[in-house]
């Protein structure tokens, strides 16, 4: 995929399947070999899913198995303090929350405009299952046009 788009390509993921197989440092080694151009790493396990605590020294240990890409942490980040103690503990590149969290800074974000709006949804890539005459996912996981 990284070698016919041309655009960068970013993953996210989680440390791994449960505490006994963290894979997300070996996993970013081979996705900046595919070419990868950033990771996003939710610091916990798939087992997990959103219960117990980010584990930061996970996240720390993905960001050392990098060798030249951005990695940004992700999970348990509620406040600008928590964002800031992320990256002091695991050294990411940068932190991202979700919608939610921003939302609750009570300053709404700008209204974009209709053009904006078609621009950014030209953009954006076209799911294979829309190709096959099936509900894009688009539409049904997540709300994304929503968000459009």
């Amino acid at each position: 995929m990284v070698d016919v788009l041309r655009i960068p390509v970013t993953a996210k993921m989680r440390l791994g399947w449960d505490d006994d197989n963290l894979t997300a440092p070996d996993l970013v080694r081979a996705l900046e070999d595919a070419g990868i151009a950033g990771v996003f790493i939710h610091g916990r396990t798939r087992e997990q899913g959103f219960s117990g605590s980010v584990n930061l020294a996970g996240i720390r240990k993905v960001v050392e198995a990098a060798r030249t890409i951005p990695v940004i942490g992700n999970g348990d980040v509620t406040t600008p303090e928590a964002a800031v103690h992320m990256r002091s503990e695991t050294g990411c590149a940068g932190v991202s929350v979700r919608t939610q969290v921003l939302m609750q800074t009570g300053v709404p974000p700008p209204e974009p405009g209709i053009e904006d709006r078609v621009r950014v949804m030209s953009r954006h890539p076209v799911p294979l299952p829309l190709a096959a005459g099936s509900v894009p996912p688009i539409y049904t996981k997540g709300g994304t046009l929503a968000y459009f």
